[in-house]
C-alpha cells in the first residue's frame, strides 16, 4: 500500500489546488490589512454579500436602462424620475414598518426571494412587451438599491460590527461592492451581443435568488457572529425615522446635510437626464446599448475601487472630512459647462462618472464620516432618514422640475436648473463643513466622542478650526472645567496646534493652566519658553509643578528659566521643590539631602520619587519606614531605577505581607523587574491578596514574565475565590510574548466539567432541613455560579469579548426566544464540544434530562456521595467546609457506620467557630442588600461586623436616635414599638432569627423610626456606616441592591400618601 506522500506525488492535483487556495487567501488578506483575524469569517461573508448584491444590481441597471431608453425613450425620464422615488419612498416606509420585528437575516432572505420572484415575472412581461412594464422595472432598480443595499445591507452589517470595526472595515465592503459591479458589467457586456436585453432582467432575478440562498446557508454562522446582542438595531424603523426627524429640528449639521443632499440629487439627476439622452442617440438598439453600459459599468467599478481605496483616503488624510466634502460639489458644477459646450458621448461618460462613480467612491463615504460628529444613538437613524426618504424625495423633486420645464426644454435651460442646484449643493457643503466642526466640539465637550477616533477625519485646516472652537470653549469654562474639554489639550498639542494650547494656558483657572502646561511639556515645551519664568512663580502649586516639568524638557535651559528653577528649591510645596532640585545640580542635591532627612512623610515621599541610583541604599532603608506611603514610594522608585539598583526578592516578599495595600501593590509591580528565581511563585501567591489592586498588579507582573508567569498563574486559576481566578486568567491572557490560547481553552473545558459536577450536587443534595444542609446547598450554588462566571471569563478571552458579553446579558435578562438564540451562539464558540455542553447545562429544563444528552461528553456523578467525593478537596473553601460538616453530621446520624471521609480517612471534628460562621453567613444572605453576594463577599462583610448580646428588656435601638448601623438578629427575639414608653405605645412587629433592621439607616443615616426591645436574650450582628462604604467599594454590585431597596421604600411611601 502506498504511503500518503507517494499518493500525493502520484496525484498532485488536490494538494496543488489546496496550496493555490491558501496562497490566494493569503494575498486577499494582505490586501485587507485592517481586517483582524477574529473578524475574517464574518467580514468575508459581508464582502461576498456586498459583491452579490451589486452584481445583481449591475445586471438590472444595464438591462433596465437599455430597454427603457430604446423602447420608451429619454423623453419619458422626467416621469420615471417622479415615479421611481415615489415607489422607493413607499417601499422604504413599508420596510421601516417591518424592520426590527423580524430577525435581520430572515428579513433579508425574504426580501431577496420576493424580489427574485417579482423580477422573474417582470422579465417575462418585458419579453412579451406589456405596456408600462418598463416603468415598473425602472422603478424596481431604484427600489432594490434603496431597500436592499442602502438600507438593509448596512442595517444588517451593523448587527455584526461595532463603531470602531465599521470604520475600519466598511471601506473594504465598498471594494466588495465594486468588485461585484465589475463582474456584473462584464457579464452584461458579454451577454448583450448574444442574448436579448431581457435576459439581463432574468439574470438580475437569478442572482437575487442565489444571494438569498447564500444568506440562508450562513444562518448558524450569523447567530455565532452577532455582536450587538439580540435586540437588533432599529435605525431604519418607523420609530427610528421619527426620532431622526425630531433630532433634525435641533441640529444645524443635520439641517445642512438635508439641504446638501437635496441640492446634490437634484443636480445629479439633471446631469443624468442629459447624458442618458446622449447615450440614447449614440446607439440604435437595446442590445448595443446594453453592451456599452456593461463595458462602462465594469470599467467604472474598477476605477471606483482605485478611487475608494486610494484617492478618497488621500483626500481625507490631506484635507479631512469637512474640506474633502467640497470636492464632489465642485466636480458636479464642472459637469454642466462640459455637457453644455460639448454634448458628445465622451462628455456623457465623464458626466456619468461624476454622477455615479465619484458619488459612490468619494461623496458617499465622506458623507458617512460626517455622521460621526453626531451623537452615537442618532447616527444610524439620521443616515437612514437622509439616505432613504430625503434622497428619494429630492429625486422626485428633480423629476417634477424636469416635467415643469417640459419636453422641449433647451440644453441651456437644463444647464441653468442643474447649475442652480449644483451651487446649492456647494453652498450647503460649506455650511456642513462649519457645522461639522461645531457639532464635533460640542460632542467632544460632552464626552460622547474621542478625538483619537478622528485620525483620518480631520485635515490640518479642520484641526485648526477645531482648535479655535476649543479655545472659545476653554475661555467660557468656569470653576469646574469639563474633563472632556481638558483632554483635548494633549491631543491638540500632539497634532501641532500648540499655539492654541499656549493661549489657553494663560486661563485664570489653575486646573486649565496646569493641564495645558502639562500637554505642552509632553509635546511642545519650547512654546512655553517665554512664559515659564512667570509660571514658575505662580501662586498655585500644581501650576508651578507643571512648569518645572516643562522647564526640564528644554535643552539647553535658558539662564532666566534656570534661575527660576533654582528659586523653586525653597518652594513651599514638596513636589515642586523635589522636581526642581532633581534638575539643579549641586544646589539641588543639597536640597534633596535636606528633604531625605525630613520627618514629614509628604516631604520624604516627594524627595524619594526623585531619587537616583546614588540614593539606592537610602531607598532600601526606607522600605521599612513607618509610613506606608514612604515604603511604597521607595519600592516603586527602586523598581524604576532597574539594573542600577537591583531589587532584593526577599525584601519584596516581605513587602507582599505588608498590612497596607499600597505597599503590597508596589511590591507586586516591582517583582516583574526582579531577575531572580522564585519571582513567579511569589507573584502567584499575591493573586490571593484580599485587595483588588494588589491582585491586578500581581497579574500584570506575571503577564510580563511570559511563560513562567503563565505556568504560575495556571496553578491559581482554579481557586474558589472569584477575584483570584479572574486575576490569574488576566495574567494568562495578557502574557508577554506567549500565546496562551491552548491554556485558556483547557481552563474553559475544566470550568465546564466542574460546573456540571456542581450542578449535580445542587440537584442531588438532600433537602435543606438543617443549618448544615442549608449551607451545603448554598456552597454548591456559590461554587456553581463562580465556575460558570469563570467559564464565560475564559471564553471572552478566547473569542470576541462583545459576542460573549451579549450572550451573557441575554441569558440573564432575555426572553425565552432570545435565550434560545443566545445558547445557539454559545454552542458554536471556541471548543465546540465544551461549548455545546455548556449551552446544554444553561438550558432550562430538568437536570436528569440534560445528563442523558451530555453522556457522550461528560458523565457527572449520579449519587450525592460521589459528588461529595469529587468536591471535598476542592480549592473552594466553602465547599470543603460544607462537605466536612456534612460528613461529620452523617457520622452522628448513623452511629453504626464508622466515620470516614470519602478518601478513607477519619473526618476532622468541626470547630464550633465554623458552625457559627455558617450560621452568620446564612443570616447575612437573608438581608436584601446582601442577597446576591457570593460567600466570599459575605465573609468580608462579616469580618467588619460586631457581635452584641442583649438581655430580656434591654433596648437595642431607640426611636429618634441617629441611625447608622444595620442589625441582623441571629438568636433571640426583638419587639419593635412605635412611641415606646408613652401612652400611645404600639407594637409594630416581632423580629425573630434570621431577621434584620436598619437597612435604610445604614444608607442615609436617618433617625430611628421605632424602638427595638429584646423580648428574649438575644445575639445580634451590627455593621456601621463607614465599614459599609468600604464594602461597597470592594463589591460594587451591592449598589444595585441599594437602588432596589430605596426604590421599594419610595414606592411604599407614595402608596401610603396616595
Amino acid at each position: 500500500m502506498r504511503s500518503q506522500s507517494q499518493r500525493t506525488k502520484a496525484n498532485p492535483g488536490p494538494a496543488k489546488a489546496e496550496h493555490d487556495v491558501a496562497e490566494g487567501a493569503s494575498v486577499f488578506w494582505r490586501l485587507m490589512p485592517s481586517v483582524r483575524a477574529p473578524e475574517q469569517d464574518r467580514f468575508l461573508f459581508f464582502f461576498q454579500l456586498s459583491a452579490f448584491l451589486t452584481l445583481a444590481q449591475t445586471l438590472g441597471l444595464a438591462g433596465s436602462e437599455a430597454l427603457f431608453l430604446e423602447r420608451v425613450g429619454p423623453s419619458a425620464l422626467p416621469l420615471a424620475f417622479v415615479l421611481a422615488p415615489i415607489a422607493t419612498v413607499l417601499g422604504c416606509l413599508g420596510y421601516a414598518a417591518i424592520v426590527g420585528r423580524i430577525r435581520n437575516d430572515v428579513l433579508f432572505c425574504g426580501l431577496l426571494a420576493s424580489a427574485s420572484v417579482a423580477l422573474a415575472a417582470a422579465a417575462l412581461l418585458v419579453y412579451i412587451n406589456v405596456p408600462g412594464i418598463l416603468y415598473v422595472v425602472f422603478c424596481a432598480a431604484y427600489l432594490a438599491q434603496a431597500v436592499l443595499i442602502s438600507l438593509h445591507f448596512w442595517t444588517f452589517a451593523a448587527d455584526f460590527f461595532d463603531t470602531l470595526q465599521s470604520k475600519r472595515l466598511y471601506p473594504y465592503l465598498a471594494v466588495g461592492a465594486s468588485a461585484g459591479g465589475v463582474v456584473g458589467g462584464a457579464i452584461a457586456a458579454l451577454s448583450g451581443s448574444a442574448l436579448p436585453a431581457e435576459a439581463l432582467i432574468a439574470g438580475w432575478s437569478l442572482v437575487m435568488l442565489l444571494t438569498a440562498v447564500f444568506v440562508y446557508r450562513h444562518e448558524l454562522d450569523l447567530r455565532r457572529w452577532r455582536t450587538v446582542g439580540f435586540e437588533e438595531r432599529d435605525e431604519s424603523s418607523t420609530a427610528g425615522m421619527q426620532s431622526a426627524v425630531r433630532f433634525l429640528s435641533r441640529s444645524p449639521l443635520v439641517g445642512w446635510l438635508v439641504v446638501s443632499i437635496v441640492g446634490m440629487i437634484s443636480a445629479l439627476f439633471v446631469i443624468q437626464y442629459i447624458y442618458m439622452g446622449i447615450f440614447s442617440e449614440a446607439f440604435d438598439s437595446a442590445e448595443s446599448l446594453a453592451v456599452f453600459l456593461g463595458v462602462y459599468l465594469a470599467v467604472s467599478n474598477l476605477v471606483e475601487i482605485a478611487t475608494g481605496t486610494v484617492v478618497t483616503p488621500m483626500l481625507l488624510r490631506r484635507f479631512g472630512v469637512p474640506t474633502a466634502n467640497l470636492v464632489h460639489p465642485a466636480l458636479t458644477l464642472l459637469a454642466f459647462p462640459l455637457l453644455l459646450l460639448n454634448p458628445i458621448l465622451v462628455s456623457g461618460i465623464i458626466a456619468r462618472a461624476i454622477r455615479e462613480l465619484m458619488e459612490n467612491a468619494m461623496a458617499a463615504p465622506i458623507r458617512q464620516l460626517a455622521y460621526n460628529a453626531l451623537p452615537f444613538r442618532f447616527r444610524g437613524r439620521v443616515r437612514a432618514l437622509l439616505e432613504g426618504v430625503v434622497l428619494f424625495g429630492a429625486m422626485a423633486t428633480a423629476g417634477f422640475a424636469l416635467l415643469w420645464l417640459g419636453l422641449d426644454a433647451s440644453l441651456m435651460m437644463l444647464g441653468a436648473l442643474g447649475g442652480t442646484m449644483g451651487l446649492l449643493y456647494l453652498g450647503a457643503s460649506f455650511m456642513v463643513r462649519r457645522e461639522y466642526l461645531r457639532s464635533l466640539v460640542t460632542e467632544l465637550r460632552r464626552g460622547r466622542l474621542d478625538l483619537q477616533d478622528f485620525d483620518i477625519d480631520l485635515g490640518q485646516s479642520a484641526l485648526t478650526s477645531l482648535a479655535e472652537h476649543w479655545e472659545a470653549l476653554i475661555a467660557a469654562e468656569g470653576t469646574y472645567p469639563s474633563p472632556s474639554v481638558l483632554a483635548l489639550a494633549s491631543e491638540l498639542a500632539e497634532r501641532g496646534l500648540g499655539a492654541s494650547v499656549l493661549r489657553a494656558s494663560r486661563h485664570t483657572n489653575p486646573r486649565i493652566r496646569t493641564t495645558c502646561i502639562e500637554a505642552l511639556a509632553d509635546h511642545d515645551p519650547t512654546r512655553l519658553t517665554a512664559d515659564l519664568v512667570e509660571l514658575l512663580g505662580n501662586k498655585d502649586a500644581d501650576v508651578r509643578s507643571a512648569a518645572v516639568r516643562a522647564a526640564i524638557q528644554l535643552s539647553p535651559i535658558p539662564s532666566d528659566i534656570e534661575a527660576g528653577l533654582r528659586a523653586r528649591l525653597s518652594d513651599s510645596d514638596p513636589n515642586v521643590r523635589a522636581y526642581a532640585a532633581a534638575e539643579s545640580g549641586m544646589s539641588g542635591e543639597a536640597t534633596l539631602s535636606e528633604m531625605f532627612a525630613s520627618d514629614d512623610p509628604i516631604t520624604l515621599v516627594a524627595a524619594l520619587s526623585c531619587a537616583t541610583s546614588k540614593q539606592a541604599s537610602l531607598l532600601e532603608r526606607n522600605t521599612g519606614h513607618e509610613s506606608p506611603e514612604v515604603r511604597a514610594t521607595s519600592i516603586s522608585r527602586l523598581s524604576q531605577l532597574g539594573d542600577v539598583a537591583p531589587l532584593n526578592l526577599n525584601a519584596l516578599e516581605r513587602a507582599l505581607g505588608d498590612p497596607e495595600p499600597i505597599v503590597r501593590e508596589a511590591a507586586a509591580q516591582a517583582l516583574s523587574k526582579c531577575d531572580q528565581s522564585g519571582v513567579a511563585k511569589s507573584l502567584a501567591s499575591a493573586l490571593d491578596d484580599r485587595s483588588r489592586s494588589v491582585r491586578s498588579a500581581a497579574a500584570s507582573s506575571l503577564a510580563a514574565l511570559g511563560k513562567p508567569g503563565v505556568d504560575a498563574a495556571l496553578e491559581r486559576v482554579r481557586s474558589g475565590h472569584p477575584g483570584v481566578a479572574d486575576a490569574a486568567l488576566h495574567a494568562i491572557a495578557t502574557a508577554s510574548g506567549f500565546d496562551a490560547s491552548s491554556q485558556l481553552a483547557d481552563v474553559y473545558r475544566g470550568c465546564v466539567v466542574d460546573a456540571w459536577t456542581l450542578a449535580a450536587g445542587i440537584e442531588l443534595a438532600p433537602q435543606a432541613t438543617t443549618l448544615q444542609l442549608r449551607f451545603l446547598n448554598e456552597a454548591f450554588l456559590n461554587a456553581y455560579r463562580h465556575k460558570t462566571a469563570l467559564a464565560f471569563k475564559a471564553l471572552r478571552l478566547i473569542e470576541d469579548d462583545t459576542v460573549v458579553r451579549s450572550v451573557q446579558r441575554t441569558l440573564e435578562r432575555g426572553t425565552t426566544r432570545d435565550r434560545a438564540d443566545a445558547l445557539e451562539v454559545l454552542s458554536n464558540l471556541a471548543d465546540r464540544d465544551a461549548s455545546d455542553q455548556f449551552a446544554l447545562l444553561l438550558e432550562t429544563g430538568g437536570f436528569l434530562d440534560k445528563v442523558t444528552s451530555a453522556a457522550d461528553f461528560i458523565s457527572p456523578p449520579d449519587r450525592f456521595k460521589d459528588v461529595v467525593t469529587a468536591v471535598q478537596r476542592n480549592e473552594d473553601k466553602w465547599l470543603s467546609m460544607a462537605t466536612d460538616v456534612y460528613l461529620a453530621n452523617q457520622k452522628e446520624a448513623d452511629a453504626n457506620v464508622a466515620p470516614q471521609n470519602t478518601d478513607g480517612t477519619d473526618p476532622t471534628p468541626i470547630p464550633r467557630a465554623e458552625i457559627d460562621l455558617m450560621q452568620r453567613l446564612l443570616a447575612l444572605r437573608e438581608v436584601p442588600l446582601f442577597s446576591k453576594l457570593s460567600l466570599d463577599r459575605l465573609e468580608a462583610i462579616h469580618q467588619l461586623m460586631h457581635e452584641s448580646e442583649y438581655l430580656v428588656g434591654e433596648c437595642v435601638i431607640r426611636e429618634g436616635d441617629p441611625g447608622n448601623d444595620l442589625y441582623v438578629l441571629i438568636e433571640g427575639e426583638l419587639q419593635i414599638y412605635k412611641s415606646h414608653g408613652t401612652p400611645a405605645q404600639r407594637l409594630l412587629s416581632t423580629l425573630t432569627p434570621i431577621g434584620y433592621m436598619g437597612e435604610i439607616a445604614i444608607l442615609d443615616g436617618s433617625a430611628r423610626s421605632a424602638t427595638a426591645i429584646a423580648s428574649k436574650d438575644s445575639r445580634l450582628l451590627s455593621l456601621g456606616g463607614e465599614p459599609f462604604k468600604e464594602v461597597v467599594l470592594q463589591a460594587p454590585e451591592i449598589s444595585f441592591e441599594i437602588f432596589k431597596v430605596l426604590t421599594a421604600r419610595v414606592r411604599a411611601a407614595e402608596k401610603r400618601q396616595g
